[in-house]
């Protein structure tokens, strides 16, 4: 702690006003949503992606097949947990973990606070979905989203009280080259 946030910049006065309207919005949304989740576990934005615990990138989420090959559902935004290895000089190598998070930008501005406290709420650890659309973290979007509900702080703190071995050290005679 604290959690380290890294956010897609603003494109510059060269970007079309639309784009840069959309960008703005879509920050607008994300940093509201940083500030909500702020509440429940410290996190701090930083400037520099290599940094961050959590990446939050303004783009449609990659196209994939289901399982029955077909094209799934339309997505707005997904949260990808990548798992690894830190190695600092002269320590062992701490196993660690990053989140990327791609939200489609082009949502009215409370869908895209809704996906974006959403998909925070998966990157700071509630990996399911809730079947209540009172939850933030509920499945998909509705028609008024919610704010963060007490049901999903319940989630995130039962969540942290569970072990891991995140941040530990991995002795050098066991961890892979």
């Amino acid at each position: 702690f604290p959690i380290q946030v890294y956010r897609q910049p603003v494109p510059g006065k060269e970007a079309l006003p639309f784009d840069r309207q959309q960008a703005e919005q879509w920050w607008n949304a994300v940093n509201q949503a940083v500030e909500e989740w702020s509440m429940y576990l410290p996190c701090r934005v930083t400037e520099k992606p290599e940094q961050a615990d959590i990446l939050l990138w303004r783009s449609p989420p990659p196209m994939r097949l289901g399982s029955n090959g077909q094209l799934p559902r339309f997505r707005t935004a997904e949260t990808h947990y990548e798992v690894y290895l830190r190695h600092l000089p002269n320590q062992s190598p701490t196993l660690t973990h990053r989140m990327t998070i791609r939200i489609r930008p082009n949502q009215s501005p409370v869908y895209l606070l809704a996906t974006a406290r959403h998909e925070l709420g998966h990157a700071l650890g509630i990996w399911g979905h809730s079947l209540l659309e009172t939850d933030a973290l509920f499945f998909s979007q509705v028609r008024h989203p919610p704010a963060i509900s007490q049901r999903d702080i319940n989630t995130l703190i039962r969540i942290y009280q569970q072990p891991t071995r995140l941040g530990w050290s991995v002795p050098l005679s066991s961890a892979p080259q």
